[in-house]
């Protein structure tokens, strides 16, 4: 062999004592491994360790030994993830020699051994029972995927703190079944929690919404947000959790975002001391409670004045109403002043509600729409709006802003068009939408003074950050005279299946980004 010739290295000396110790119990196999290309033509690192391997695998069970030198990607050469993979099968074998031979015959492990799969078994060296729970899953057989490397890495994790906890989240029938980007959201905050409380993390499992499935945003974005409050106010937690608890729908999710951005401003940690002496607080949250709570949460990084307000009195109007998709839905409107006895803005969102959820098709997308009345810029944040009220009591963008619940993501034209569009069908219905597109046909400020000529070059100068403000403005305008246009083209039932469509693959790439609903 010419690395003997040449003169032994550590590493060669290493595998000659390996096969040596290898022949002692098996020749054949001895004898096959030294003709191998890979053993003839030099030994490298990868090498000398897969047969050190091999030979403490052989040293305990020959029949276990003759397993793994027959798989097929051993021959040719040796990679890293192969020599990871040997190493791995070596240690689990020495806690259970069954299940690293179960391992050995999976289809995914035989044919070659991809970045993953050879990934996914590092994790299941600390854990032998949870080892072999893990790879009795039907998912764990047919191969090995990111996101299922992701959750076997976490709830490793959550077993080495916890056994208990691991074994109920394995038991769910959503985590057995398959492995979804959803649920590997899901389980990364639950194991940050477990490693600051066990219990706390125990209590999340067992609640009804993880245990039957884990399919909204919203679920996924609680556990972070109570991950988040967590870092920040570890004694907080539980009682939050308690609150959260005891709600229903997205006010419960409205909750915990109210509280875990702001926790993490040292602006608002004192103005939040005061909200936790509150008695109303201390005792407990009614569903008034829990969504004056979302507003102060807003109020306390923006307008700490109205905070401190609002804590000393706050006024309340509040309609359930049901609409023919989305069923029942709350709605909230809080001020801290009186309400003049003859407004009802309570009816404007309940009109734009179900003018929107008529015309698009879709289910009002909250189960809890907060509005807020200050003296600041009207806004949606995704979990309330705050609207302004003027110096002659006018309260105004109600309509659109309430939209903004469906038109929440995507480009400024479609996001603020489509609110002003949804906003002029509630005023006008669609006799009104043709005149409406001619008062907005001349656009003279956008495309004349500023000479933007379409959706598209809007766009284009969006990108351009001395254009921002302005084309963002122009988004408005432009964007629901483009609806309007649409829809005397193309008619209200094609107008409305395509806005439909468009909305749910929107709102479907914002689910897997992540990201919560905001737009102005």
């Amino acid at each position: 062999m010419p690395w003997v010739v040449d003169g032994v290295s550590e590493g060669e000396t290493i595998a000659l004592e390996a096969v040596g110790g290898i022949a002692s119990v098996d020749i054949e196999i001895a004898t096959m491994l030294m003709g191998l290309p890979w053993f003839l033509d030099d030994i490298g690192v990868f090498e000398w360790t897969v047969l050190l391997d091999l030979n403490s695998i052989a040293s305990k069970d020959i029949d276990f030994a003759r397993l793994v030198t027959e798989l097929p990607w051993i021959t040719d050469e040796i990679t890293h993830d192969e020599m990871s993979s040997i190493r791995s099968l070596y240690i689990i074998s020495s806690n259970d020699l069954a299940l690293a031979k179960q391992i050995t015959g999976l289809p995914w492990f035989v044919d070659e051994v991809t970045e993953y799969e050879h990934e996914v078994l590092h994790p299941l060296w600390s854990d032998p029972v949870l080892a072999k729970t893990v790879t009795s899953l039907p998912w764990f057989s047919d191969g090995v995927t990111i996101d299922e490397l992701n959750i076997i890495r976490n709830i490793v994790g959550i077993a080495s703190l916890d056994r208990e906890t691991a074994g109920m989240i394995t038991s769910l029938p959503w985590f057995s079944d398959s492995v979804t980007s959803t649920e590997v959201d899901l389980i990364y905050p639950l194991d940050r929690i477990t490693r600051k409380s066990t219990a706390f993390a125990k209590l999340r499992v067992g609640h009804p919404w993880f245990a039957d499935d884990v399919t909204t945003n919203d679920e996924r974005r609680a556990l972070y947000d109570i991950w988040r409050i967590g870092t920040i106010d570890t004694e907080l937690v539980p009682q939050i959790a308690a609150y959260v608890n005891n709600h229903t729908g997205d006010l419960r999710s409205y909750i915990l975002d109210s509280l875990a951005v702001p926790l993490g401003s040292s602006v608002t940690g004192s103005l939040l001391a005061k909200l936790t002496e509150q008695p109303w607080f201390v005792d407990g949250l009614d569903d008034e409670e829990a969504a004056l709570l979302v507003v102060l949460g807003y109020t306390a990084i923006h307008n700490q004045t109205l905070y401190e307000d609002l804590l000393q009195s706050h006024f309340t109007q509040n309609r359930t109403i049901s609409l023919p998709l989305a069923g029942d839905v709350n709605i909230w409107i809080i001020q801290n002043d009186p309400f003049p006895p003859d407004e009802d803005l309570l009816t404007i969102i309940e009109g734009t509600a179900r003018t929107a959820e008529g015309f698009l098709g879709l289910p009002f997308p909250t189960t809890d729409i907060i509005l807020l009345i200050h003296d600041g810029r009207s806004r949606y944040f995704g979990s309330l709006m705050a609207l302004t009220r003027y110096s002659d009591g006018f309260v105004g963008s109600i309509p659109h802003e309430t939209a903004h619940y469906y038109f929440s993501a995507g480009p400024t034209w479609l996001v603020e068009g489509g609110a002003e569009f949804i906003e002029t069908y509630y005023e006008n219905g669609s006799a009104g939408l043709a005149r409406r597109r001619l008062t907005l046909s001349d656009l003279s400020f956008c495309s004349h003074e500023l000479g933007i000529e379409n959706i598209r070059h809007l766009r284009y100068l969006g990108q351009s950050l001395p254009f921002l403000e302005t084309t963002r403005f122009c988004g408005y305008p432009m964007g629901e005279h483009f609806l309007l246009s649409i829809f005397d083209t193309v008619g209200g039932d094609a107008m409305s299946n395509g806005l439909r469509e468009a909305l749910m693959y929107l709102w479907n790439k914002e689910f897997r980004r992540g990201l919560g609903p905001s737009a102005d």
